[in-house]
């Protein structure tokens, strides 16, 4: 059931990330960038999915840099069955 959940968010994210960047609005970008980092990429409660998901965002955003990536990433992958949400959509070749 988690995984299920956790899929659904997910989804809801895509959609977010995609509609925000339509809008093209510093400010809600801003405040999205700040909810993945503060509430996704390190929570605790937070799924590996949605982790690793938030990671990758940040990271193209250059939010998440340097050792502070390295550590996400360490975290994200500790799921390593949830590397898709590393490779959906990604933009990183």
């Amino acid at each position: 059931m988690q995984e299920e959940a956790a899929q659904y968010l997910l989804e809801l994210f895509f959609q977010t990330d995609e509609h925000l960047n339509v809008l093209q609005q510093q400010e809600l970008t801003g405040q999205w960038q700040q909810t993945l980092k503060t509430h996704c990429h390190m929570g605790i409660s937070t799924s590996p999915m949605i982790a690793g998901y938030a990671t990758r965002l940040l990271n193209e955003n250059k939010i998440l840099m340097n050792e502070e990536l390295v550590n996400a990433f360490y975290y994200a992958m500790s799921g390593a069955h949830h590397l898709q949400s590393l490779q959906h959509g990604s933009k990183v070749s």
